[in-house]
């Protein structure tokens, strides 16, 4: 099967509104040292007004508006910056590793560590993704190509969903950071 050339970033990661984006700005914000607490930080980034917070929502008039994310969905990237260890838990700054990771020539390398690493913390490493992917390849079936959800399950009990959600969100991170491949159909290929 054929690999994707890697995906075109602008000069400052993936796409607008991305996870990647996001886990940028929260660095960029934590950096500054001006929160003491999470909800701080969360409040701070809400009052820059990053376009990276923001989504589309049709108005009444049938238009399209510009609107900030809620403060939960920035809370979410907040925490999982913490969870990756790149911000320190009292959001008063950034970790020694998220020091590495405000770089731009270090971000893709240092967030493919703590993603290989978090994906190892929730029992699904990228050596076991790698092989899962290969056995689920030989029994290629057209109609259904393996996606992250099928990946997952198969790497795990069918009725264990604890960490589903995360799975899915390393892995498209992974994808964003170059750590991985991924064909059209977001069939992840992990570089080993």
């Amino acid at each position: 099967m054929a690999r994707n050339p890697k995906p075109t970033k602008s000069g400052t990661g993936a796409p607008p509104r991305s996870l990647y984006r996001k886990i940028q700005i929260v660095l960029a914000e934590a950096q500054r040292g001006r929160a003491n607490s999470p909800g701080q930080l969360i409040e701070q980034i809400e009052h820059r007004g990053h376009m990276d917070f923001t989504r589309y929502r049709p108005s009444s008039t049938g238009r399209v508006q510009v609107v900030p994310c809620s403060q939960e969905s920035i809370r979410r990237v907040v925490e999982l910056c913490i969870e990756l260890g790149l911000v320190k838990q009292s959001c008063d700054g950034l970790t020694a590793i998220g020091k590495r990771a405000v770089s731009p020539s270090s971000f893709d390398q240092v967030l493919r560590g703590v993603l290989a690493d978090a994906l190892e913390t929730i029992g699904t490493p990228l050596k076991q993704i790698d092989r899962v992917i290969k056995e689920l390849l030989s029994q290629y079936i057209e109609a259904e190509l393996p996606t992250w959800e099928s990946i997952y399950v198969h790497m795990t009990a069918a009725s264990d969903n604890r960490h589903k959600e995360k799975f899915r969100s390393y892995m498209s991170l992974l994808s964003a950071c170059d750590g991985i491949a991924y064909s059209r159909k977001k069939i992840y290929l992990p570089h080993l």
